[in-house]
C-alpha cells in the first residue's frame, strides 16, 4: 500500500510557532537580558524561560544555556511550578536537537513534577510534548498513551482548540498502529469539529486525515472508497489555496492511490503527475522519485510500456538527487515489474536483485529501530528510577529539615502559648480582683445608702412619734375634757377626726420602723405587717418560721423587712389574691423567704418596674438572689429570697 502522513512533529511544532509569533512586538533579547539581569527570584526564572523560548529559534545551545539556568535557579527557589517548566524547555531544547532520549525523560519529569503540584493544565502541556518525542523515536504506543492523556484532560476543560489541533495527531498515530477503527473515529471528530469551529476555513490537515483513515479500511471493503475519494478532494481544494505544497503533494499522492483502486488510472496519472510536479518544484527529490514510481506502475498494469519507458527514466534520474532507500526499493521493484510485463525476465530478475537487499536493509533498518527503540524504552525507565531516587533521596532531606523546622517552630509556639496563657491568667486575676472590688465598693455604697435611709426613716419614726404624736394625744386629752359641757355634733365629729389622726401618726411611725424591728425581731415584724396590712384588706395570711433561729444584724433584719414589705404592698395592689403565705426558713448556710399568692400572676414587665429594681437594689446589698415567678398554670406568683448568713451576720 502506497500511504503518506504528514509528521507528528511537524504539527507539534506547527503549535510552538503560533504562539511564537506574537513574540515580534515583545522586547528584543538583549532588553530581555537586561531584565534578567536586574531581577531575582521567581520573576528572574520566567525572564530565563523566555529568553531559552525565543532563542530556540535563532540559536538553540543558547535556548539550553538558558533553560538549565532556570531549572537550577528553581530548584533552588523550590518552586515546582517555575521548576515543571525548566523540565518542558529543556525538553523543548532536547527536541530541537535531536535528543529524543533526553528530551522524554524531561518531558516525564515536567509532567511528573506538575502533577504533583496538581497543575494538570500544565501536565496536559508537558504530556503532549511526550507523545511527540516518543512519536519522533518511532515509538507510537507510548506517543499514544501521552497524547490521549493531554486530549482527555482538553476534552473535560473544552479547550477546543487543543482538542482540534490533537485529533489529527491522534488518528495518525492509530494509523500507524493499524488500529484503523479508532484511527477513523478521531479523524471523524476532527473534521467536525474544526467545521463546528473552523467553518469553511477549516485546514485540509482534517480532511486528509479523514480521507486516510477511509483509505486504510478501503484496501479491506471498497464500501469505504468513495468516502476516501470524497475527502482526498476536499483537502486538495483546501490546501490548493493555502500555501502548503509538501501537505498538497501528499494529499494529491493519496489521492492517485484511491483513484488507483477505484479503477479510475487516468485520474490516479494526473493526481500522481501533479504530486510529481509540486515535490520537483519544492525539492523533494525522494518523494518526486516516488510519484513517479507510481506512474510508472499505473501504465505497466495499462500495458502502455513507452509512457512506463519514459518515467522510469525520469525516476532514475532523480534517484540520484535521493539518498532515501524506501525510494530507490520502490523504483528498482517497478523497474523489475515492468521487464516482466514486456517478458524480459532477464532484466526483470536483475532489478529484482537489486530491490532484494534493499528490501532485506529496510528490515533489518526496522529490526534494528525496533530494539533502538526497546533500548531506549529501557534506558528512559533507568533514568526514570535514577531521577526517582534522587527525588525520593531528596524529599527524605528535606523531610527532615522540615521536621526539625516544624519541631523548633512547634517548640517555640509552645513556649509562646504557654506564656501567652499565662499572661492571659494573670490579666484574668487582675481583672477579677478590680471586678470584685468594684462590686464591694458598690455593695459598700448601697449599704451605706440604704442604711442612711433607713437610718433617716427611724429618726423621722421616733418625731413622729415622740413630737407629733405627743402634741396630738395631748391635744386629745385637752378635748375629751370638755367632752361634758360640749354635746354640739361639731365637737364629737372634730374629736373622731382627731383620733383619725392620732392612728395615722401612729401608723406611719409604724410603717417607717415598725417596733418589732427595732427589737430584732423579724418575724414578729413580718406578723405584725401582715395582720396589720393583709389581713384587713381581706386576705388569708399564713407565716411559717422553719429551722434554728439564728441571730441577724440590724442591716439584715431591716433590708429582709424591707424587700417583704415590698412584696406585700406588690399583692395588695396588683396580685388580686384572696391568700398569702410566707416562709421563712432557717438553714446553716443562708436564710430562705419565701412569699407565694394565689392572685392572677406575674404581669407583663413587672421586673421592669420600680419596686422589683428598689427590691434587688436591696438584695445585692445583702449580697443576696431574688427571683420572681408565675405558680403553676400561670396563677399565682412566688418570690424567693436567697441570702447567705455567714456574709451577712459577719458585717
Amino acid at each position: 500500500m502506497i500511504r503518506s502522513f504528514i509528521r507528528m512533529w511537524c504539527l507539534c511544532w506547527l503549535g510552538l510557532f503560533i504562539p511564537f509569533m506574537a513574540y515580534g512586538q515583545r522586547p528584543d533579547l538583549d532588553s530581555l537580558r537586561t531584565t534578567a539581569a536586574q531581577q531575582q527570584g521567581a520573576a528572574q526564572i520566567i525572564t530565563w524561560q523566555e529568553l531559552a523560548f525565543r532563542f530556540f529559534f535563532v540559536s538553540p545551545d543558547s535556548g539550553g544555556r538558558y533553560a538549565e539556568k532556570s531549572r537550577v535557579a528553581a530548584a533552588r527557589l523550590r518552586d515546582d511550578s517555575l521548576l515543571g517548566e525548566a523540565y518542558k524547555y529543556l525538553g523543548m531544547y532536547a527536541f530541537l536537537t535531536a535528543q529524543q532520549d533526553t528530551a522524554i525523560a524531561c518531558y516525564q519529569r515536567a509532567a511528573e513534577i506538575h502533577r504533583a503540584a496538581g497543575r494538570p493544565g500544565a501536565e496536559a502541556s508537558a504530556l503532549a510534548n511526550l507523545g511527540s518525542a516518543y512519536n519522533r523515536k518511532g515509538i507510537y504506543d507510548k506517543s499514544l498513551e501521552a497524547q490521549l492523556k493531554a486530549f482527555r484532560y482538553y476534552e473535560q476543560t473544552g479547550d477546543t482548540a487543543r482538542m482540534l489541533a490533537m485529533s489529527t495527531n491522534i488518528s495518525e498515530l492509530y494509523d500507524n498502529t493499524e488500529d484503523f477503527e479508532k484511527a477513523l473515529e478521531f479523524a471523524r471528530f476532527g473534521y467536525q469539529l474544526g467545521r463546528k469551529v473552523l467553518g469553511e476555513s477549516l485546514p485540509g490537515t482534517y480532511m486528509a486525515g479523514l480521507g486516510r483513515s477511509y483509505l486504510s479500511f478501503s484496501e479491506q471493503d471498497s464500501a469505504f472508497l468513495d468516502s476516501a475519494l470524497s475527502y482526498f478532494r476536499m483537502a486538495r481544494t483546501a490546501y490548493q489555496g493555502g500555501q502548503d505544497p509538501q501537505n498538497l503533494a501528499v494529499t494529491l499522492n493519496n489521492l492517485g492511490y484511491a483513484f488507483e483502486l477505484a479503477g479510475a488510472q487516468d485520474s490516479a496519472l494526473v493526481a500522481y503527475e501533479q504530486a510529481f510536479e509540486l515535490s520537483r518544484e519544492h525539492g523533494q527529490a525522494g518523494s518526486a522519485t516516488k510519484n513517479l514510481a507510481n506512474m510508472v506502475e499505473v501504465y505497466t498494469k495499462r500495458r502502455q510500456f513507452a509512457a512506463a519507458e519514459r518515467w522510469m527514466d525520469s525516476a532514475q534520474v532523480y534517484l540520484g538527487l535521493s539518498d532515501e532507500m524506501a525510494a530507490r526499493e520502490r523504483v528498482y521493484t517497478m523497474a523489475s515489474r515492468l521487464a516482466e510485463a514486456q517478458g524480459q525476465s532477464a532484466e526483470a530478475l536483475r532489478w529484482l536483485q537489486l530491490a532484494l537487499p534493499l528490501r532485506d536493509s529496510m528490515l533489518d533498518q526496522a529490526r534494528i529501530e525496533t530494539l533502538n527503540n526497546i533500548r531506549t524504552q529501557y534506558e528512559v525507565e533507568k533514568k526514570e528510577r535514577q531521577i526517582a531516587q534522587q527525588e525520593a533521596e531528596l524529599a527524605e532531606t528535606r523531610r527532615r529539615q522540615q521536621q526539625w523546622i516544624l519541631g523548633g517552630l512547634l517548640g517555640l509556639a509552645v513556649l509562646g502559648l504557654a506564656g501567652a496563657l499565662l499572661f492571659y491568667r494573670y490579666r484574668l486575676r487582675q481583672q477579677a480582683i478590680l471586678e470584685a472590688e468594684r462590686l464591694h465598693q458598690q455593695q459598700l455604697r448601697i449599704r451605706e445608702t440604704l442604711e442612711a435611709q433607713e437610718a433617716e426613716r427611724s429618726r423621722f419614726s421616733r418625731d413622729l412619734h415622740d413630737s407629733v404624736g405627743q402634741v396630738l394625744a395631748a391635744t386629745r386629752l385637752q378635748f375629751g375634757a370638755f367632752s361634758e359641757q360640749l354635746q354640739e355634733p361639731r365637737y364629737t365629729q372634730a374629736l373622731e377626726t382627731l383620733d383619725d389622726a392620732c392612728q395615722e401618726v401612729r401608723a406611719i411611725a409604724h410603717t417607717l420602723m415598725p417596733r418589732a424591728l427595732r427589737e430584732a425581731d423579724l418575724p414578729g415584724a413580718m406578723e405584725e405587717l401582715l395582720v396589720k396590712r393583709v389581713q384587713p384588706a381581706g386576705l388569708q395570711t399564713s407565716l411559717d418560721v422553719l429551722g434554728r433561729s439564728r441571730p441577724l444584724s440590724e442591716a439584715q433584719a431591716i433590708g429582709l423587712y424591707r424587700i417583704f414589705q415590698e412584696l406585700i404592698q406588690n399583692v395588695l395592689k396588683h396580685a388580686e389574691a384572696q391568700s398569702v403565705e410566707v416562709q421563712l426558713i432557717y438553714r446553716p448556710q443562708h436564710l430562705l423567704l419565701r412569699v407565694e399568692d394565689d392572685g392572677r400572676g406575674l404581669p407583663e414587665g413587672a421586673s421592669d418596674g420600680a419596686g422589683m429594681a428598689n427590691m434587688q437594689l436591696r438584695a445585692e446589698a445583702l449580697e443576696a438572689d431574688l427571683s420572681l415567678e408565675s405558680g403553676e398554670e400561670g396563677k399565682g406568683t412566688v418570690a424567693t429570697l436567697r441570702m447567705p448568713l455567714l456574709a451577712a451576720t459577719g458585717d
